[in-house]
Order: C-alpha cells, then structure tokens, then sequence
C-alpha cells in the first residue's frame, strides 16, 4: 500500500489565521459590532473551550493511531476513533469553533463574514484532497467511513 502526503492548496492554520487576520484589518477600517458584552463573553468562552478540546483530543486520536496531521507526512492509519466517529474533520470543525469563539469574544464582525469563504476553501482547497488521497490509500475501508461519518458534523 502506497503512502502518499496529501496535496493541499495551503495550510489549515494559514487559511484560518490569514482570514482571521484580514477580518481585524478590515475590523481597524470599518469596525462593526453585533454583542453585547455579557453574552459575548459567555458564548465566546464556550466555543473556545469546546474548539480547543476537540482539536486535542483528534490530535491525541492521531497520536494514538501512530500517524502524523502534517500534510507533509504520510497518513499511515485511518483514524476512526475519539472525535472521528462523530466527523470525518475534527480538527476543522475546531478550528472554526476557535475562530468563531475568538470573533464573538472580540466582537469582531468581519472576521465571522469572512467565514463562509474559509469553509469554502478549506472543502475545496484542503478536505478534497486529503479524501482523494485517503481513498486511493484505503480503499473499501474508507468510503465505508466516509458513509457512516459526515464530513463536518453530524446532522440527525
């Protein structure tokens, strides 16, 4: 079974930070507001907190499946445990809980409007290939997961 690194368009990271950081640019040229402190605070500091643990612990699922997130490493176990049996991204949908939750607690309109196209790319750019490269690599194995596990969240 061949091993391959998965071809992306840009990093994860890069992707949401380098939005996130347009967003507060365009926040310094036309600031716009939206919550009011008390709930900001509240909903900021749970999706925060929520996008941290997932990220972890699929972080700690890989590790435990003795296989690296790097893009530029080879994928050498399918991952279907810990977070991976409700997404097929954990890691994403982290991130996005993270860059939401840092927008709502900032109060930060631009970065949240500039989401749509983060998800966009990120499905595009980043997740499309990483599932060319899983299915070529895995086979039968992994567009059985790719059925029975929704690509972001689950939905029922």
């Amino acid at each position: 079974m061949k091993k391959e690194t998965r071809e992306i368009l840009a990093p994860p990271p890069l992707v949401y930070g380098g939005a996130f950081a347009l967003g507060m640019y365009l926040d310094s040229w036309l600031p716009l507001r939206l919550f009011p402190r008390s709930s900001r605070t509240f909903v900021g500091g749970i999706l925060l907190g929520v996008g941290g643990a997932v990220g972890l612990l699929s972080l700690k699922a890989m590790r435990q499946a003795n296989t690296s997130p790097a893009h530029s490493e080879p994928t050498t176990t399918l991952v279907v445990e810990g977070p991976y049996r409700l997404s097929r991204n954990p890691i994403y949908v982290g991130m996005t809980a993270l860059y939401i939750g840092l927008s709502v607690l900032l109060n930060r309109i631009w970065p949240l409007a500039l989401l749509p196209v983060v998800l966009k790319f990120i499905n595009i750019g980043v997740i499309d290939q990483e599932e060319k490269v899983l299915e070529q690599q895995f086979g039968d194995e992994y567009r059985q997961y790719k059925e029975s596990v929704p690509r972001w969240l689950p939905t029922r």
